[in-house]
């Protein structure tokens, strides 16, 4: 019986691909002359979450952070359970459509956010 690793390695390299964006984030964001556009790519739920109510108290911004840290591990997972159904492509389809779309007015709208 032979069994499938690719669920296992989208997995693995969703729980790669977080630290190393948050890294290179945060020394692309350095106060001397960085940008905040690679976060903004990235991480776009926490930019609009973050313009959309404002002022957020800091326990809030604990969970802000943590769903920054979690979403690549979260596309990894629901990628796994989507190939083991066949659905992979499909799923990466529409991960890339929602992901997209949180991106967007990111860019569209710069002075907003």
């Amino acid at each position: 019986m032979k069994t499938d690793r690719f669920p296992l390695t989208i997995i693995i390299a969703s729980m790669v691909a977080s630290p190393v964006t948050i890294i290179m984030i945060i020394l692309c964001s350095l106060p001397d002359g960085g940008s905040n556009g690679l976060a903004k790519l990235f991480y776009p739920y926490y930019w609009l979450i973050d313009s959309v109510f404002g002022f957020v108290p800091m326990p809030f911004r604990l969970l802000l952070f943590m769903q920054a840290v979690f979403q690549f591990p979260l596309y990894g997972l629901i990628l796994a359970l989507a190939s083991e159904k066949g659905l992979v492509l499909r799923a990466l389809v529409i991960l890339i459509i929602v992901h997209g779309l949180a991106v967007a007015p990111l860019f569209i709208f710069p002075n907003h956010f």
